[in-house]
Formats: structure tokens, sequence, C-alpha cells
């Protein structure tokens, strides 16, 4: 079932089984995806990271996210773009706690007992209103959305307070909604009250790695989306990261991804020729 208001407006329910489950490799059209796993085990290899669920786990891929293959009894999902979220400040759903947008690793949320019966409600309700077809169904669907995704996200604040120091939270949050405007520690560092050097020798000892990286990562995972999944042009991306020219950037992606965005696109291109060659011989 797919809902769709206008461009920006995407939403898309569905249940998976072993016949149909090739619909979770089309993720071109939306920005955000919820996997719930409803069968014994469901196993999924990701950006080369294969992942094994047990039953009621819920993963969330965003559109950088690479499927190459799943296998899976049964599974229910959910597509839809961030802009359908009709977010009032009261109610906001912070999705950063959902996915990794950085790292690209998933976060597999275990649902208990109690927050299970809540979401199986939460679920009917909302496939029912997919069948609606009133001048309300997107506000209604919309709520239905963010009460799925609090349940959601409720878990997977608890479970990130476990292992994750506030600090590295906060400055995560902070990367999410600066990456596009500001590449340099300096920035988040003042935000969080730190120097820059003192953030960089906790982040490292926490993380085992460096901030900057970190926020490098989140640029280029932003950058081979763009690249992969939009008409942009180079520079047009490169604008849209917060590089004022495009030599810069070629330069920054190329030394990250060992090939120039161009020559990234050219591959991403054949790649999907290549895929779609196989899936019509087979």
């Amino acid at each position: 079932m797919i809902y769709k208001s206008n461009p920006n407006e995407f939403l898309t329910v569905a249940e998976i089984n072993s016949q149909n489950k090739s619909a979770i490799f089309d993720n071109d059209a939306a920005e955000l995806s919820l996997i719930w796993n409803r069968g014994v085990i469901m196993k999924i290899n990701v950006d080369k990271v294969c992942y094994e669920l047990s039953k009621n786990d819920i993963f969330f891929l965003n559109s950088s996210h690479q499927i190459e293959c799943v296998d899976l009894a049964s599974a229910r999902m959910l597509r839809f773009n961030k802009s359908f979220l009709r977010s009032s400040q009261d109610n906001k759903i912070d999705i950063r706690n959902l996915c990794d947008f950085s790292t690209g690793n998933l976060k597999i949320i275990k649902i208990d007992e109690e927050q299970l019966n809540h979401l199986e409600s939460a679920w009917l309700f909302f496939c029912n209103e997919m069948n609606s077809k009133d001048s309300m169904q997107g506000d209604i669907l919309s709520i239905l959305l963010k009460r799925i995704l609090k349940l959601c996200s409720k878990t997977g604040c608890e479970d990130q307070k476990k292992y994750q120091p506030d600090i590295i939270t906060s400055f995560n949050f902070l990367v999410e909604d600066h990456f596009c405007e500001h590449h340099d520690v300096a920035f988040y560092a003042s935000k969080l009250n730190k120097s820059p050097k003192t953030l960089s020798v906790l982040f490292s000892l926490i993380m085992g790695y460096p901030p900057k990286s970190f926020i490098h990562d989140r640029i280029m995972a932003d950058a081979r989306n763009q690249i992969k999944h939009t008409k942009k042009s180079i520079k047009e991306i490169a604008y849209d990261l917060g590089y004022e020219d495009i030599q810069t950037f070629s330069r920054f992606f190329k030394n990250k991804e060992g090939i120039s965005p161009s020559h990234y696109r050219e591959k991403v291109k054949m790649s999907e020729i290549t895929l779609n060659g196989k899936q019509l011989s087979a």
C-alpha cells in the first residue's frame, strides 16, 4: 500500500515474505525504511556486513545503505520520507536514535513484550488507515507513524545510554544537524563547551577514532547518496555539502573513496546495468 500526497511526502507499507522479498531492495524512493522481522530468523547483508535478526527485532535503513542479499520468512516494512513526519515541536521524533547516518552500521532494536503489544496495535491501526481515503488521511498516518517510531525510539534510546556517554551522543546529534555547513571539530567543540583538543581526546578514547573522521564519514554518506540517487551535478552536490568549489570537494571525495565523484557515478551506473542484465537473464 502506497500513500503519496506530493513529491516530498512518500509512505509505503508492506508485508514481506520469501516470495516478494525483492521489495526490500527497492530503496530509491524513500529516505528511511523500517524493517520488522516477524519470522524466527532473518539474515541480511548490508554494505558487505551480515546481520542476523531474531523474531521481532527491528532495524532502520537509509537511502545510502546497499542491500546485497536477504533471507527471511516474514517481515513488515515501512518506507517514508522525513518530510512525512509533520512534526509539531512537542511531538518531535528524533530519527537519529534509530538510524546511524554516518557509519552506515545498522542499529538492531530489541522490542520487549510490553512494547510489542503497543507496536502490534499501532501497526493494525496504521494498516487500516492506509485503506482510508479522506481529507484527514495524511495527518492521521503521520500521527500513527510517529507513534510507531516513538515506540522504537524509546527502546533505541535506552540501549544507547548503556554504552554511549552523553557527550558522544550530543556530538553525533550536532553533526547530523550541521555537517553540511560545518566540517571543523572546533565548531562542535564550542557547542559542547569543550576545547577542540579536549573533544578530540575524549572522542578518540571512547570511540577509537577522531571526531574529524566521524564528520567526514557523515559527509561522505550523504555525498554517495546524492551521487547515486539524484541527477544533481557534482558541482551542485559539492555546494549542498558546504564546499565553495568543486575542486576541493573532488579532492576530499577521492581521498576517501579512492576515485573522483564523477568516476564514482559512472561506477554506480555500470553496476546497475550489470545487475539489471543479470536479473533479465535469470
